[in-house]
């Protein structure tokens, strides 16, 4: 996570303040709010004849399926269901070194006196400064040195939601930030990478052996993750990257790596001659890199898509400029804000769950050729789910946590050509130039568009659909747009669990309504209600 101040770029359109009013009705369709004026002339084209290409699997997020509650009292919840339910793909771990390798020293160099501490984290308002360091280089491949226990509860955790593993190495927060060298940190990276492919020491029978879709090397090295020389943190990438190369061709098995995860602030940072962001991709090599990572955060309540579409955009032509045209970019942390900015009961807002499911349209645009992206965070802080220290045994599902419902359901799938149309100007469905945005798609013959009003305003909308073969049916989805919560079931002292018995009656929390759509001979056409600051799923079906 990111929690340097947050440089604003200049926005396309103007920020509306938020004014949350909705109205919810199982089986129904809500009405205007008095006082509201809905969208005039507004029109989303769907084209059935022209595919754009396949779905980007976008539905990642940070931190494994598990939280404990907010007062220590040791109360343990395992969500693994709800990350399943809510179509969540893949988990990012953040795998911390220190906390696995025990053979090192670590030293707290931030003033004039080094002093040698024995914990990986690190406490204090200050900027932290901590070398990590392995002893004996000679003992890197004692398998006795390693301790994998945090990373098995982790893996425990994401076994049972049946998503994959994003393997993220490097050190945690407020963890180290340097090392003395390079090159045992890049062994060191890549035995905990050898142990996951079962090629170093005994992999723990009572866990499941993860399915790693990818392995991105180090966080925020131009943030407080990395306080070292960047000539030192381009050997210990390229190190890294070599090593994990060659464990994988040992293990028989394919690895997709990069990195580093830049903060939002790489735009500025590449500027800065000192900075790791300034000649990274030179400095390891463009053929090193199956994918470049890059973290984004916006403005909380201000936050607006189409800063977040111009950070993209100018993201991707630095790379691009750089030797990577062509190759993936991945936003491995994203969210409306930071929790540092926002204050954690503000992911819980209304507005949340339009910017999420924009954002998930907006980073589909093919011309930005983002691979993965990961939702920060599954579970608190800043998160989809979370627990109130309040009412134990319950779990909240926050509002952002539907738009992965909704957009899960193209996975697998392919996109439709889609024109969001306001008056005679018509753009591309990703465009965030209008306040609503739109995606559409099919996924084993079941076609499906998900239409995102990000404004304040409650929105009248006329869908199209051309080249549909009959009139049709379209079944239009509602999510809740509060934070609800649900019963998890005890599983021991202090230990709670999501199970399928909360599930099916947490979806029948969604409003469906069915309209058939009015027929003009070459087309088909709805009318659809999407209320401010939040979207609807529509599900297509010929009568």
């Amino acid at each position: 996570m990111d929690i340097n101040k947050f440089i604003f770029e200049t926005a396309w359109q103007s920020i509306f303040f938020m004014q949350i009013f909705f109205f919810i009705a199982c089986g129904s369709v809500s009405t205007p709010a008095s006082g509201t004026n809905p969208g005039a002339n507004l029109m989303v084209t769907v084209d059935f004849n022209n595919s754009t290409g396949a779905v980007q699997d976008l539905f990642g997020v940070n931190k494994p399926p598990y939280m404990t509650d907010t007062v220590g009292s040791g109360n343990y919840y395992n969500v693994g269901q709800l990350y399943q339910a809510f179509g969540i793909t893949m988990v990012r771990l953040h795998v911390d070194l220190c906390d696995i390798y025990k053979d090192a020293d670590i030293v707290d160099i931030s003033s004039s006196t080094p002093v040698t501490v024995t914990s990986c984290s690190v406490t204090g308002t200050g900027p932290s400064h901590i070398k990590w360091t392995v002893k004996n280089p000679a003992n890197i491949d004692t398998i006795s040195n390693y301790d994998f226990s945090f990373l098995y509860q982790d893996l425990s955790a994401v076994s049972g939601s049946g998503a994959k593993v994003y393997l993220r190495l490097g050190h945690g927060y407020n963890s180290a930030n340097d090392t003395g060298d390079p090159g045992s940190w890049a062994r060191v990276a890549a035995n905990v990478y050898r142990h996951l492919t079962g090629t170093f020491g005994t992999f723990a029978s009572s866990v499941a052996m993860p399915a790693i879709s990818h392995v991105e090397v180090f966080n925020e090295p131009d943030g407080m993750f990395w306080a070292g020389s960047k000539t030192d943190f381009f050997q210990l990438f390229s190190d890294t990257v070599d090593r994990v190369r060659i464990a994988a061709a040992a293990a028989s098995t394919t690895v997709v790596i990069g990195g580093p995860g830049f903060t939002t602030n790489y735009l500025e940072k590449s500027l800065v001659s000192t900075s790791s962001a300034s000649g990274f991709v030179s400095g390891v090599t463009p053929g090193r890199l199956d994918f470049f990572s890059v973290h984004r955060y916006d403005q909380c309540g201000s936050a607006s898509l189409a800063s977040d579409e111009t950070f993209f955009t100018n993201v991707r032509a630095k790379i691009n400029a750089q030797g990577l045209t062509g190759k993936p970019m991945h936003i491995s942390e994203w969210n409306i804000g930071l929790g540092s900015s926002c204050g954690d009961s503000f992911f819980g807002n209304q507005q949340v769950q339009s910017f999420s499911s924009g954002m998930l349209t907006v980073m589909q645009n093919p011309s930005f050729g983002i691979g993965a992206a990961h939702f920060f965070s599954g579970v608190t802080p800043m998160s989809l789910f979370a627990v109130d220290a309040g009412l134990p045994g319950t779990v909240s599902i926050r509002p952002s946590a539907w738009s992965f419902w909704a957009h899960s359901r193209l996975s697998g799938g392919t996109l439709f050509n889609v024109q969001v149309c306001k008056e005679d100007i018509c753009l591309d469905g990703t465009s965030s130039a209008n306040d609503v945005v739109a995606l559409a798609g099919q996924v084993s013959g079941k076609s499906y568009a998900i239409i995102t009003n990000d404004s304040d305003v409650n929105q009248t909308i006329t869908l199209r659909v051309n080249g549909a073969p009959t009139l049709m049916n379209a079944n239009v989805y509602s999510p809740p747009i509060s934070a609800g919560t649900v019963a998890a079931g005890v599983n021991g002292t202090n230990s709670y669990t999501i199970d399928a018995s909360v599930i099916q009656p947490l979806m029948d929390t969604v409003s469906i309504t069915t309209v058939t759509a009015a027929d003009g001979g070459n087309y088909n056409e709805f009318t659809v209600w999407v209320d401010a600051r939040t979207f609807v799923l529509v599900e297509f079906d010929t009568l």
